[in-house]
């Protein structure tokens, strides 16, 4: 492994959780006034939290179900036959 990988995976880790966090932020950000109406009415922060995580798993699951799907049905449609050899 080159150092220029292993550079690259750093400074490419470091963008990826940098757009995780501003993504994060920004849904609060955008939710504020509903969970402020669940704070008021005294609900806890794993009530609060809950949707946020049920929609980032759904949106996850949704996401690479979009990307097996079409990637399956393309391989189904080759004709590549491999060559065994008994060495």
């Amino acid at each position: 492994v080159s150092v220029i990988s292993l550079i690259l995976t750093a400074v490419l880790t470091f963008v990826s959780f940098f757009i995780m966090s501003n993504t994060i932020k920004l849904t609060t950000y955008g939710r504020r006034e509903e969970i402020a109406i669940m704070k008021m009415v005294g609900a806890t922060n794993a009530f609060i939290r809950t949707p946020f995580v049920i929609e980032g798993l759904i949106l996850g699951i949704l996401g690479g179900t979009l990307l097996i799907v079409p990637r399956r049905r393309k391989n189904q449609h080759t004709d590549i036959q491999w060559e065994t050899t008994a060495i």
